[in-house]
């Protein structure tokens, strides 16, 4: 089994089919301070509008008029230019447009009451094709080496210990750009809860841990409530007897703390074992670190911690455009869009946000919204908690071309240390999330917030690896009942690889250690519509390799499914529903969905209730396919009445689920699949599904002869239409009078006659 892909880059303009979909971009600016001053003014700033003002980080002072874009000094007639982006930003007015030259600026920029129109809006720039970037990470100097176990509070590596004292507290570590992970116990895998309290919330005993008092005080317990959320808390107190008190209680929709699920520590200085590790003391603010060595040198000259809260906040303002700047390593968020309208983010890189790379969010202060915003083309690369949000007073936004990569973890059961690692977050109503990558995330990939449908699109995005770090989430989740009839879009989305990760829950401690992608994941789907969700049209998606369900409905109503490939997933199609009438399976249709399972073990529709029908609405004209075997469809009901209730689960073929559900009764199998009784000379490792998860059409070219599923015949090529998917096999008794691709006499009389 092959699978064979194209992969995008973003566009503004997007052409789809013959429709086109083009976003158009606005701008504007204003700002508060920073630490950085520059008092000179421009008195004939509103006399020269619109006009271009410069900032350069090589200038010792301001250039009033004289600036040389040429020479970057004060000997030119180029206008004015300022030191920081902060002091230039607090000059610029109507229609102006600021270009920063290449530097690295340590500063964060706030913008606040700037109320500009679309005819008036600014910019905020990089001067041309130059590299700017604004670093939220001060650099950590005057480290002091350890001298004894005592000046290193009883570390037994010592000798291999630096401090230093930074001035503020240090919640990220970089060396060289390379983020260091903070100290952790135990160094791998996790611990469980021995006691409950009756403070499940903030309190538990563990008493395998046979540690001093105070031990773990002002460490951080990464702690699992459910399989799909971590809670980061620091601990208050900790005795020796294994009792661990947390500084705040877990909010209560967030689970609570159980034997059942696990957690560990970081950033305990004794703990600190190994190069790269680090732990900060917030009582004594100390920071202390075993540093990377390069050739058996220790470089202290390029250790760096994130100091800044932002790299923007963009409070109570309107049209503003920022494009072509990084920002790095800022606490909270990389832009902080905050109870503004129209703002647009254009090719802006975002790198190692403690928090969120961008945050859409109303003003509740003001009660102002946040509306119209716009992030396009940008990168936005190791987010902790999420790469884009945006809240429930944040509507019309529009999130397009972007690629959002590793998202809380990069790798297979990988740490969560701040949040849960979602891809994009939205919660606002009327949004667009169109035509971008996101790839390595530690939960969901695009999770759709909020119980209303309000018309928003999630189309023509390619998905890959989710769930890293969690289960029960999905590359695409929504969830929740409308009260509305409007309808919230799925299509044309490529999703690939959603695993689920299920270590850190005690049933599955054999994944704690070690784990991997193969035995342990589980439960996580490729689309996810949970718990009531209602008025979804999820069409022309293509689904692969999800260790859950391609698509899973749980407990949903009046939904579309249509035109959707599920492919080599651990289950294609699943609907769950529960007895309460608020939870029964009703008013969702299917047609026209390929369902094809490439292993035995797969099954190709499974449905399961705790009642006695199958009024979950309609399925037709769907395809179902397994090689190995015809009874690939599950059906597990409960039936019986009173006491005498039992579990009947059956496996059963396409003619076997139309008798008994009255489904599907212009369905069929695959053509090629049943064309002989004896299926042993297909070779199942010939499949191949292509996946043109681009904005144009792709040609691809075929070695040998392919049959779609239909039993259309490929010779040389096959052209596939914008985020799209067809699945290919080698020709098998398709009666081509040509004796090939393992056809023998025995099974293909009428190709091999003799």
């Amino acid at each position: 089994m092959q699978i064979i892909s194209a992969v995008k880059t973003g566009l503004l303009s997007i052409a789809i089919g013959c429709a086109t979909m083009s976003y158009a971009f606005s701008t504007t600016v204003h700002a508060g301070k920073t630490d950085n001053t520059d008092d000179a003014t421009d008195s004939n700033t509103s006399a020269n509008h619109p006009h271009e003002i410069y900032v350069d980080q090589l200038l010792p002072n301001v250039c009033l008029h004289k600036y040389s874009i040429v020479k970057r000094n004060c000997t030119g007639t180029d206008g004015t230019a300022y030191t920081s982006i902060q002091n230039a930003v607090d000059k610029l007015q109507a229609s102006d447009t600021l270009l920063i030259r290449q530097g690295i600026y340590r500063e964060q920029v706030a913008l606040s009451s700037k109320i500009f129109t679309k005819e008036t809006a600014i910019t905020i720039s990089a001067y041309r094709d130059e590299f700017v970037v604004i670093n939220a990470a001060e650099v950590i100097s005057n480290w002091k080496k350890c001298q004894n176990k005592n000046d290193c509070q009883g570390n037994p590596n010592w000798q291999y210990l630096y401090h230093s004292t930074p001035g503020f507290t240090v919640k990220q570590l970089f060396q060289k750009e390379k983020k260091l992970k903070p100290s952790r116990f135990p160094n791998q895998g996790w611990l469980y809860p021995t006691r409950i309290t009756n403070n499940p919330q903030s309190e538990f005993y563990d008493s395998t841990l046979k540690r001093a008092d105070d031990y773990f005080d002002e460490s951080i317990v990464n702690i699992k409530t459910t399989p799909y959320w971590m809670s980061n808390i620091p601990v208050r107190k900790s005795y020796s007897n294994g009792r661990i008190l947390l500084e705040k209680a877990l909010e209560n929709f967030k689970g609570q703390i159980s034997k059942e699920y696990g957690y560990y520590f970081t950033h305990i200085i004794e703990e600190i074992n190994e190069e790269g590790e680090w732990a900060y003391d917030e009582t004594t603010k100390k920071l202390y670190l075993w540093p990377s060595r390069d050739f058996n040198n220790v470089d202290l000259d390029n250790i760096q911690a994130s100091k800044r809260e932002y790299g923007f906040h963009i409070l109570n303002s309107t049209y503003i455009d920022i494009n072509n700047i990084t920002i790095k390593h800022p606490n909270g968020y990389g832009i902080w869009i905050h109870g503004s309208d129209h703002v647009n983010i254009d090719n802006v890189e975002i790198a190692y946000s403690y928090t969120f790379g961008v945050f859409v969010q109303g003003a509740f202060s003001t009660r102002r919204s946040a509306n119209y915003n716009r992030i396009s083309n940008s990168t936005i690369k190791y987010s902790n908690y999420r790469g884009i949000t945006n809240d429930n007073a944040s509507d019309y936004i529009q999130i397009s071309g972007n690629q959002v990569y590793a998202t809380g973890t990069d790798t297979f059961g990988g740490d969560l240390t701040h949040g849960v690692g979602h891809g994009i977050f939205v919660e606002g109503t009327n949004a667009k999330v169109l035509n971008n990558r996101i790839d390595k995330t530690g939960y969901t990939s695009i999770y759709l917030s909020g119980s209303q449908r309000t018309n928003k699109e999630i189309a023509y995005n390619h998905i890959s690896n989710s769930n890293l770090s969690l289960n029960d989430g999905a590359g695409i989740y929504a969830g929740g009942k409308s009260s509305t009839n409007e309808i919230d879009a799925i299509h044309h989305n490529i999703i690939q690889d959603t695993y689920g990760y299920v270590g850190g829950i005690k049933k599955n401690a054999h994944c704690d250690l070690a784990p991997s992608a193969k035995k342990c994941s589980k439960n996580s789907h490729g689309i996810y519509l949970d718990e009531q969700a209602n008025h979804f049209a999820v069409k022309n998606n293509t689904v692969t390799q999800s260790k859950g369900a391609g698509i899973y409905l749980h407990w949903t109503k009046n939904n579309t499914l249509e035109g959707n490939t599920l492919y080599d997933n651990q289950i294609q199609i699943w609907l769950s529903g529960a007895k309460d009438p608020k939870f029964k399976l009703e008013g969702n249709n299917l047609s026209n969905n390929i369902f094809f399972s490439t292993s035995k073990n797969q099954t190709t529709f499974f449905y399961g209730v705790n009642y006695n029908d199958y009024h979950f609405g309609n399925s037709d004209q769907n395809y179902y396919s397994n090689l190995y075997h015809e009874k690939n469809i599950h059906s597990s009901r409960y039936v019986g009445s009173g006491e005498k209730i039992d579990i009947k689960s059956e496996h059963l073929s396409l003619l076997d689920w139309q008798k008994l559900s009255g489904k599907d009764v212009n369905s069929n199998i695959t053509t090629l699949t049943y064309l002989t009784e004896n299926r042993s000379n297909l070779n199942f490792g010939d499949a191949v599904i292509l996946l043109n998860a681009t904005i144009n059409e792709k040609n691809y070219a075929l070695e040998n002869k392919h049959c779609d599923l239909n039993g259309a015949e490929f010779s040389n090529n096959i052209k596939l239409d914008a985020f799209s998917s067809t699945i290919l096999l080698k020709c098998f008794c398709n009666r081509d009078k040509i004796c090939n691709n393992n056809e023998t006499m025995a099974y293909c009389p009428e190709d091999c006659p003799s």
